[in-house]
């Protein structure tokens, strides 16, 4: 009877070793899921610094748009412009006209003819 005791016991001790192995395990993957939480809680609280003036200044436009209702017509107007229309919708003038010969490509190096005889 001891030894089927003991042979129960055995059984008892390796399920609860198992266990046991399978609970270290679960803790250990809590432990790093944890981890990856507080540095993805790290990186959007340096994410939320970088950007704070980015929206700071987003938010000003915004506020700026909706008191200045010429501003907010204007700003429309180009935004919903398309990028081919803004060349047709601005003058062309031209600070340096074009030249009307091709430049040379080399300078000239002849000597000028002189109109006095060269010395003997």
């Amino acid at each position: 009877m001891s030894q089927q005791r003991k042979n129960e016991l055995a059984r008892e001790n390796e399920a609860l070793k198992e266990e046991n192995d399978r609970l270290a395990a679960w803790k250990k993957d809590a432990e790093k899921r944890l981890e990856d939480l507080k540095e993805l809680e790290a990186r959007a609280r340096a994410w939320a610094t970088r950007t704070y003036l980015l929206r700071m200044e987003q938010a000003a436009w915004r506020e700026l748009l909706a008191r200045d209702s010429k501003l907010k017509a204007k700003w429309d107007a180009f935004v919903n412009a398309a990028a081919l229309d803004l060349p047709q919708a601005l003058p062309v003038v031209w600070e340096d006209p074009p030249p009307t010969t091709q430049p040379q490509t080399r300078p000239t190096t002849r000597p000028q003819a002189s109109s006095t005889p060269a010395p003997p």
